[in-house]
């Protein structure tokens, strides 16, 4: 069952490209903000988005999995099984 009409879904994983540039589609905000409101602080704005983007490109990060990748170091190597309230009435009995 290999064929033109079976190879489409492969694709659904891939993430959206701004053109044919290396860049994550979700740069192009910030410039159609810019081309809907014009000014230099803006242009700036999303100049410095689409180096962002850049740079999470050539890191091989996307923008969700850089999120994810620093909300797991602000977490911290210890990951508790229980909630902060369940622990805080052992620490008291000295368990």
């Amino acid at each position: 069952m290999h064929g033109r009409d079976t190879g489409w879904w492969v694709q659904a994983g891939r993430h959206p490209r701004l053109l044919v540039l290396p860049i994550d589609a979700r740069a192009a905000l910030p410039m159609l903000l810019w081309a809907v409101y014009p000014s230099w602080p803006m242009a700036g704005v999303a100049a410095a988005s689409v180096m962002l983007f850049a740079v999470l490109a050539w890191l091989g990060y996307s923008l969700p999995t850089a999120l994810r990748y620093l909300r797991a170091r602000l977490r911290g190597r210890r990951l508790y099984a229980r909630p902060w309230h369940y622990q805080k009435r052992f620490r008291a009995r000295g368990f």
